[in-house]
């Protein structure tokens, strides 16, 4: 296919289709607020690393509990799985690069017993966005920094 589209468009018909459809997106979403993966350059955060999947770890004072799975390994001996409780926030980063609007999108407690710290999880990870990981570089499309929601993972360890 796209040899046939090189041959009868040319070798960058492509790109420029793909850029004439950001242009297009652009005068539609200039003063929107968009999801971070539709942009062309995600937001990075400044001084941080934040991994994409992960997300960040956050030792805190309160007594949540780990819930540990027992598997067994390729060679037959058992093995725990570690599933820490954790929260996905939504939150915008504007285009300055800063944070704001927080939501709760997602509460996973890892056991029953950590249901009681919901609220107080979301807002030690907001706390935590704020102090630690609240400058950022703006998403862009062509260029163009924008408004952006984003989706980070903050997951959490009882503090020793």
């Amino acid at each position: 296919m796209d040899f046939l589209l090189r041959e009868k468009y040319g070798r960058d018909f492509k790109i420029g289709l793909h850029h004439k459809a950001d242009s297009l997106f652009l005068i539609n979403a200039a003063n929107d607020t968009i999801i971070s993966w539709d942009c062309d350059k995600e937001p990075t955060c400044i001084g941080k690393e934040v991994d994409t999947a992960e997300g960040i770890y956050l030792s805190i004072a309160l007594p949540v509990q780990d819930n540990r799975e027992e598997w067994k390994s390729q060679d037959g001996k058992p093995s725990f799985a570690l599933y820490h409780p954790f929260i996905d926030i939504r939150f915008v980063i504007d285009k300055k690069g800063n944070v704001s609007n927080f939501h709760l999108s997602d509460f996973i407690p890892a056991r029953k017993e950590n249901e009681v710290y919901k609220e107080r999880l979301f807002e030690l990870a907001k706390r935590e966005i704020k102090k630690n990981y609240s400058k950022w570089h703006p998403g862009e499309i062509n260029g163009v920094p924008l408004n952006t929601f984003y989706f980070l993972r903050v997951q959490f360890k009882h503090g020793t």
